[in-house]
């Protein structure tokens, strides 16, 4: 194929600018241009209905890659409703804040797996 991808700039606060792809199909601006399979021209995200893995993932998911990400922050390695000491140098107003996000990210968690768990039982006939 042959053809051309126009660019756009636009001004930058403190000077300078920022150079954009025009999207072929949409003729919005975007950062990347993509060619997913089968394809044969390159266009923005949007115009291929494309989405990050994150925007498909299941609340239950989303929840746990949270927790473990909060749990990170604060220094913690281990899985959930493990001990998270508090960090020297945090106030613990704010760890007990840290803590509840936590708590209420693993509650989703702690739902879905109950959820899952009455599912087995029918299945099983317990």
């Amino acid at each position: 194929m042959d053809y051309w991808i126009q660019l756009a700039t636009t001004p930058q606060p403190f000077g300078g600018r920022r150079w954009w792809f025009v999207c072929p199909q949409t003729g919005r601006r975007a950062t990347k241009l993509y060619l997913p399979n089968g394809e044969l021209t390159f266009a923005s995200r949007q115009a291929y209905g494309l989405a990050y893995v994150c925007q498909r993932e299941q609340p239950h998911d989303r929840a746990s890659r949270r927790a473990f990400k909060l749990r990170r922050k604060l220094g913690g390695t281990r899985g959930l409703d493990s001990y998270t000491p508090k960090p020297k140098w945090m106030r613990e107003a704010t760890y007990d804040r840290k803590l509840e996000e936590i708590f209420a990210a693993e509650e989703i968690i702690y739902a879905h797996m109950e959820i899952l768990d009455r599912k087995l039982d029918r299945l099983l006939g317990r």
